[in-house]
């Protein structure tokens, strides 16, 4: 049919650096694309980025220059480096661990971003798959003083109308066209509420790591 259902919190936030339940962290899996994601062997394979050149403890990320963002915005180096500030500033995730190597970095240009770390790390551009998001689209709230999640240029984007929720496809993803076209996000606080959704087929599929 085109429409799929998925367990969501909607008291959790959908921001991928302060969601703290497993449902929302994998929503945001659809929601935003990193510079690079990590393939079945744990390399790196480029998304968001063109070309990332690591030498010693400096690192250079070439941004494609299609990549946009679910509003049809161009993704940035500045989104990239306010990415990174809310990566470090996520205590407790994994982003901020993964990146605590990193001394400063800057956008140089639209599509260039420098990083230099503490230390060289030959395979420092593995952890570049932190989520970028569009910049200044943190902590934003619609009419109903309801917070919404950041703007991000992964395969869907977020709806939200009324008491309804839902993630519509991305028809700018930089991964070209996806086969479902809308996944409705239903509301499920707990495990015993999510095993009884999959059980009734409120919910079509659910994941969880044993």
């Amino acid at each position: 049919s085109g429409e799929i259902s998925l367990a969501f919190i909607a008291n959790d936030s959908l921001d991928p650096y302060e969601a703290k339940s497993k449902s929302n962290q994998e929503i945001d899996r659809l929601m935003y694309d990193g510079l690079v994601r990590i393939n079945n062997n744990f390399e790196a394979e480029n998304v968001l980025a063109d070309k990332i050149t690591v030498s010693g403890t400096s690192v250079v990320v070439k941004l494609r220059s299609d990549a946009r963002f679910t509003d049809g915005t161009v993704v940035t180096a500045e989104d990239a480096a306010y990415s990174i500030s809310k990566a470090k500033s996520s205590e407790g995730m994994q982003y901020f661990s993964n990146l605590s190597n990193i001394n400063s970095y800057k956008a140089e240009d639209q599509n260039t971003l420098s990083i230099t770390l503490s230390n060289p790390d030959d395979y420092f551009e593995n952890f570049l798959d932190f989520p970028i998001i569009k910049k200044g689209t943190d902590g934003q709230k619609n009419s109903d003083k309801k917070a919404i999640p950041p703007i991000g240029s992964g395969r869907y984007g977020f709806k939200h109308d009324g008491g309804s929720y839902s993630l519509e496809a991305n028809t700018s993803w930089i991964g070209g066209s996806v086969r479902i076209a809308k996944i409705n996000l239903v509301n499920l606080p707990d495990n015993d509420a999510i095993s009884h959704a999959v059980s009734t087929g409120r919910i079509d599929i659910y994941y969880s790591d044993l």
